[in-house]
């Protein structure tokens, strides 16, 4: 395998009334993914992997249709699960800089970090025989915890900085070998 391309999804249309993983690219979100896919950025890649939320997996599929690639939906990539606290008003922010660093003022019932990793390494072990350039969607909160370390730094800072539409790219040999040590 020679490259994994990380893509977090292009900017939500928020709806109190339902869980985030329910939630749709908003019409700013819908262009930014046309003008990616229009550019030819990602016309190196040979498969798609994306969250099974369709705020990612609506570019993934868009993505394989114009390159003419496999794509598959994978579980173990979507969002941390939040949908038992419901939505949050207020400093969300500070929501995430709780989770992210396993604070103990941390209140929400989100899925645990632990299990986020778990997930992270059954999907490295899914892609690990996969030949050729990777696209990889997934999203904010899961990017952080699979990626700050590579980037040397800390997932909140790293969450902090992750735009919508970033595209990332990681040497899947590194990322395992960083992943295998540090969890």
């Amino acid at each position: 395998m020679t490259k994994l391309t990380f893509l977090r999804h292009y900017e939500t249309k928020p709806d109190k009334d339902k869980p985030a993983s329910e939630w749709d690219l908003s019409e700013k979100g819908k262009k930014a993914m046309l003008e990616l896919l229009d550019s030819e950025k990602l016309r190196n890649i040979d498969k798609i992997f994306a969250s099974t939320e369709k705020k990612a997996a609506i570019t993934a599929m868009e993505a394989a249709k114009k390159y003419k690639v496999p794509f598959v939906s994978c579980e173990e990539l979507v969002e941390v699960d939040r949908s038992r606290s419901g939505f949050i008003e207020g400093d969300y922010g500070k929501v995430v800089e709780q989770y992210l660093s396993c604070s103990k003022e941390f209140r929400y019932n989100w899925e645990k970090v632990s299990h986020v990793k778990e997930r992270i390494e059954g999907f490295l072990g899914k892609i690990c025989a996969e030949p050729g350039n990777l696209l990889i969607v997934s999203h904010g909160l899961f990017l952080s915890i699979l990626l700050a370390g590579y980037f040397n730094r800390k997932p909140f800072d790293f969450w902090k900085e992750l735009k919508f539409g970033q595209i990332l790219e990681v040497d899947f040999e590194r990322l395992k070998t960083y992943v295998a040590k540090h969890g």
